[in-house]
Parts: C-alpha cells; structure tokens; sequence
C-alpha cells in the first residue's frame, strides 16, 4: 500500500509552465493524447495522458484505450498517478512540470491508503472517508450512522485501502473515465 499523504502535501509554489501539458506532450514530444485540459473549466480536475509510442503522429491519433493510459494528472500539473511502467519515460517526457509523480501497478486496483486525510490539500478536503471495516469485523463497534450514510449510497473513500481512480473520481470527476475502461 502507498500512502497518500507521503506524496499529496500541500501544493508549492512553482513557477507556471511555459505551455500546457497537452501542448507539450502531443506538439513537440509526440506519441501522446491528453484528455481534459483547455476548455473554460477552471475547477480542480484529472487529465487522463494516454501514450502509443508505435502511432505515426502525422497521421494517426493516438488512441484513448486503457492500453495506452499512461498518466493521471492533477489539473494545475501538482501531482500525476502514473503506471509503474511508463513511469521512467512520462518522468522525462514532463521533467520541466515539476509534479510529484505517483507510480501505480493500476488504477482501479486499491493501492492507496490515507492514514491522516485532514492534512491532504484543499482539492481532497471534501471527500468523506469513512473506516468501513466494522461492517465485516465483529470485533469492531458497529457505527449505525456511518452504516446509514454508506446505505444511503453517499460516496466516500476508506483509508485503509482505495484505488486511484475512485479517488480521481470523487475529487474531480477523472475517475470516470477510467471506470468505463474498466
């Protein structure tokens, strides 16, 4: 398990890129396609980087598949879930970016785990972590309110364990897309 929090602080201050992430990667590197970036959406969101280094780029697009996902990046370029295998290149490909990179073996898989959610910055402080172990541990007290909201289907996170892509998916809708690959 990796622990959140080891790698999701509080952004820095960070000189502002030159370009953006989808020009750089799909102008001037090549082999990319960067969904979610440009547009009026100034809120906090996840662009999905997909890569096929095998796509001719003046006549093919690269396709957005879940073979060619590569990269989820944060939407002000602070923080990028990254496959453990495309990490090395997607590293030199965004160096300039400054980004804490996240490698990950998958998305959906539940690799991540929050022991202090209060310190994560201000784009994961809405999100509702709820500890659901008590509805399989008898050992644990069982929790009638928190068993009521995860009854009512309110959508939250447990820290103990929780993929990328539903993290992705409560805090800025990015997960989405990668549920319909699923």
């Amino acid at each position: 398990m990796l622990e959140l929090s080891a790698y999701i602080g509080h952004a820095k201050q960070r000189k502002k890129p030159d370009i953006s992430l989808s020009g750089w990667l799909e102008a001037f590197v090549g082999h990319y396609y960067v969904s979610g970036e440009g547009g009026s959406n100034r809120d906090f969101h996840w662009l999905a980087v997909y890569c096929d280094p095998a796509v001719d780029d003046l006549t093919e697009a690269v396709e957005t598949t879940p073979a060619n996902l590569t990269a989820c990046v944060s939407s002000g370029y602070e923080w990028a879930f990254v496959l453990e295998a495309r990490l090395q290149t997607f590293r030199e490909h965004t160096a300039d970016y400054g980004m804490v990179y996240i490698p990950l073996a998958s998305f959906e898989q539940e690799l991540l785990q929050c022991a202090c959610p209060e310190t994560l910055p201000e784009p994961f402080s809405r999100l509702l972590w709820i500890d659901d172990g008590f509805l399989d541990d008898e050992t644990l007290p069982f929790d009638f309110h928190l068993f009521s909201l995860i009854d009512e289907g309110v959508p939250y996170l447990n820290p103990r364990h929780f993929s990328a892509a539903r993290l992705m998916e409560l805090t800025g809708g990015g997960g989405s897309w990668l549920v319909r690959h699923s």
